[in-house]
């Protein structure tokens, strides 16, 4: 007959107990590693707006630009950036000693991603000498190869120094509206619009005239026989009067009797329709890592506008005519590139992807001619975003 020895069954159980004890002790004191958390700097609530600046030919340097209370200069390119803390709108300033200063409101969407890039460039140009007329007698002035200013004996009651500059305006304010609608609603739109053929800075401004001043702005392209029916006079922004054209010597007239901001506007349709084109998309995986890392990347970004396509009869001076007034609210024509430098920070146990997007707005701008309705089509690189999008790993941030 066998026998248990209890004894040595309890000395067992006792070592076994001891033995799960003493693992179980090991494994609670075993440290979990634990990720680097970092601020990563593409999230910080900054958003920029930035550009060239020339004098429709060379990059102008030392301008002073403004954006509410923040400010910057253009460097030796031309270019500037100003960063914001905040999305909304804000009056943008051009200035530098012997230019025409020029004003525009650019705006950061209320949908705009941390980090958007909107460009806004600006063509600045010099203001013209003074010239002295006298109650007594008529004066011409020589505005620009196409343009003079007739003073008649009379219209100023003493002597007094004038100056007429042609100048660049800002970007017309319907097309940016339609254009940032379209964007931010990704959906075309349309709108009229009246586009600056020709922009007079005239001073000194708030100077009445006893008689009317004329400006004649020489109609180039009536050298075919063809001009613009729907032409509008525009004083400080704001509608004035229906154009004179002039058949006698196929010019518009405008007729002043006072100095401000006048302008030879040509009635419009537009139409804007959005696209977008991805530029760049950066990933940084450093997920199974506790360290964090960083990493200096740059995009590529597109500034300007080009020509798409053109109706038949948008040839010879009607088109100089045309192209000259995108100049005025578009900027220098012409696509340039942007380079703009970019550091990401990425925490312990996560991977990261960077991607960012450019828009691309193609307008459709029509005019009334005597011989019918012509149209050119035109596309705008517009704001850059920013959108990251993030993967956790399994490690913990903090140890539990």
């Amino acid at each position: 007959m066998k026998t248990t020895n209890f004894w040595s069954l309890s000395l067992l159980a006792a070592t076994l107990m001891v033995g799960g004890l003493s693992f179980n002790s090991c494994k609670k004191d075993e440290v979990e590693p634990v990720p680097e958390v970092v601020e990563n700097p593409l999230e910080k609530e900054a958003y920029f707006i930035t550009g060239k600046v020339t004098d429709g030919t060379n990059a102008l340097a030392d301008v002073s630009v403004s954006a509410g209370k923040v400010s910057a200069k253009t460097d030796a390119s031309g270019a500037y950036q100003i960063e914001v803390d905040k999305k909304g709108s804000f009056e943008l300033s051009f200035a530098k000693d012997g230019y025409i200063t020029i004003k525009n409101e650019v705006t950061v969407d209320s949908k705009a991603e941390k980090g958007t890039t909107v460009f806004y460039s600006q063509i600045l140009t010099k203001q013209a000498e003074s010239v002295k007329v006298t109650p007594e007698k008529d004066a011409l002035l020589v505005v620009t190869q196409n343009t003079e200013a007739f003073v008649p004996a009379g219209a100023v009651e003493k002597e007094t120094d004038i100056a007429i500059t042609s100048f660049v305006p800002a970007a017309d304010k319907k097309l940016k509206e339609v254009a940032d609608k379209a964007v931010s609603t990704s959906t075309p739109q349309t709108t009229s619009s009246a586009l600056a053929l020709s922009s007079f800075d005239c001073q000194p401004d708030g100077v009445k005239f006893e008689k009317p001043l004329e400006i004649r702005v020489k109609a180039l392209e009536a050298d075919n026989d063809v001009y613009f029916t729907e032409v509008k006079h525009y004083v400080n922004g704001t509608d004035n009067a229906e154009v004179i054209y002039d058949d006698s010597d196929k010019s518009y007239v405008l007729q002043l009797d006072g100095f401000s901001v006048h302008e030879l506007r040509v009635v419009t349709d537009l139409s804007a329709e959005p696209n977008s084109e991805t530029l760049l998309s950066e990933e940084v995986d450093n997920l199974g890592k506790t360290t964090a890392v960083s990493k200096d990347f740059s995009v590529k970004a597109k500034e300007g506008w080009k020509v798409v396509s053109k109706s038949k009869g948008v040839t010879g001076d009607v088109e100089a005519m045309l192209m000259a007034a995108l100049r005025n609210v578009l900027a220098s024509e012409g696509v340039s590139e942007i380079a703009m430098s970019k550091s990401m920070a990425v925490s312990g146990d996560m991977k990261m992807t960077v991607t960012y997007k450019q828009a691309v707005i193609r307008y459709t701008i029509r005019v009334k001619t005597n011989r019918g309705v012509e149209s050119i089509v035109v596309e705008q690189y517009g704001a850059v975003s920013q959108n990251i999008e993030k993967e956790q790993g399994n490690m913990k941030p903090e140890h539990n």
